[in-house]
C-alpha cells in the first residue's frame, strides 16, 4: 500500500467499535473476516461451522455493518446462484414505503448488455463485475416531495450488501448510470420502473481496510434544532465561484449524457478525466 493510502487508512477509535469504558474497543478485521463464508457446503460454513436458520453464516450484524467495504476490483471467480437469491431475498426484507415491496431485480450477465451500457457511459468498473444487479423500484407513488420510491430502495441496497458481506462476498453501490430513458431502452423495462443503481458483486480481489469517517456520531447529532457548523460549504454561496462551477458542471453533465453514443465514444476521453476513481484500498486517484 502506498504511503498515501496507508495516511487516510483508518486506525483511530472513530474505526473501532463500541464496548470498553474507554469508548471503543479496536477491530480485529482479521479475525472478523475468518468468520465470513468462504465456502458453501450443504449446511456447512468453513472455518464458522453452522450457518443460521435462514441459510446464512452467524456474523453478528455490528461485525457486517463495520467490516462491508466497497469493492471495485474483484477475482475472476463466478458468484454461485444460490449466493444471488440469498443477496436478493435479504434486500426484499428491508422496509419500503407503505409496505408496497415494489422492487425488481434485473441481473445483467451478458457481456453485450454490459458493454452496450458501458458505451452509454457509466462507472469505469461495471464491465468486469462478475455479479451485476440493477436494483429497479416502481415509481408510481404520490410522495414526490421525498421521492420515497428511492428511499425503499435504498434500504433495500443496503441490506444486499451487508448480505453479501456475510457471505465473503466484496460489493459496491454505482448510481452514475446512462439516463433513466437509455437503461429502459436498453433492458425493456416499463416506464413506471426506475432503475435505481447497480449492486456490483464479487470476491475482492484485495479486502480494502477502513478509512477514517467524517466526524464523529456526537459531532453529527443536534437535537431539536439544528446546530451542525457546515462552515466548509460557506464557499458555496448562490454567486460564489464554487456554486456557479458546480451548476456548470451539473448542466453539462445533462447534456452528455444525452449525446447520441458515438458522441459519447469520441468524448469519452475527456470525460474520464473528470470521473473519480479508486483504487483497491478505495483511495480517490
Amino acid at each position: 500500500m502506498s504511503e498515501e493510502a496507508e495516511k487516510k487508512v483508518c486506525t483511530g477509535p472513530e474505526c473501532a467499535l463500541p464496548g470498553s469504558e474507554s469508548g471503543v474497543k479496536p477491530l480485529d478485521e482479521d479475525l472478523v473476516m475468518k468468520k465470513a463464508v468462504r465456502n458453501f457446503k450443504e449446511g456447512e460454513v468453513a472455518e464458522t461451522g453452522k450457518v443460521n436458520k435462514y441459510g446464512f453464516p452467524s456474523l453478528d450484524l455490528s461485525e457486517a455493518i463495520f467490516t462491508r467495504r466497497s469493492v471495485r476490483y474483484f477475482l475472476e471467480k463466478p458468484v454461485p446462484k444460490e449466493y444471488l437469491y440469498k443477496i436478493v431475498e435479504a434486500g426484499m426484507w428491508a422496509p419500503s414505503a407503505c409496505n408496497r415491496q415494489a422492487w425488481r431485480f434485473l441481473v445483467i450477465d451478458k457481456q453485450e448488455i454490459k458493454d452496450r451500457i458501458c458505451k452509454e457511459v457509466t462507472a469505469y468498473y461495471i464491465k468486469n463485475v462478475p455479479l451485476l444487479i440493477l436494483v429497479c423500484y416502481s415509481n408510481r407513488t404520490d410522495n414526490i416531495e421525498y421521492m420515497d420510491h428511492y428511499q425503499s430502495a435504498s434500504a433495500c441496497i443496503q441490506n444486499m450488501q451487508l448480505a453479501a458481506t456475510s457471505l465473503g462476498l466484496g460489493s459496491v453501490c454505482a448510481d452514475n448510470l446512462p439516463t433513466r430513458r437509455t437503461m429502459r431502452r436498453i433492458l425493456g423495462m416499463p416506464w413506471h420502473y426506475t432503475p435505481i443503481a447497480f449492486v456490483s458483486i464479487g470476491y475482492p480481489k484485495i479486502q480494502p481496510k477502513a478509512l477514517a469517517r467524517k466526524g464523529t456520531a456526537k459531532e453529527l447529532v443536534s437535537f431539536n434544532q439544528w446546530k451542525f457548523d457546515v462552515s466548509e460549504y460557506d464557499r458555496f454561496t448562490r454567486f460564489s465561484k464554487a456554486n456557479i462551477k458546480l451548476n456548470v458542471k451539473v448542466v453539462l453533465r445533462w447534456i452528455y449524457f444525452r449525446l447520441p453514443a458515438f458522441m459519447k465514444v469520441l468524448l469519452d476521453p475527456i470525460a474520464r478525466r473528470f470521473e473519480k476513481r479508486f483504487d483497491k484500498y478505495n483511495i480517490e486517484v
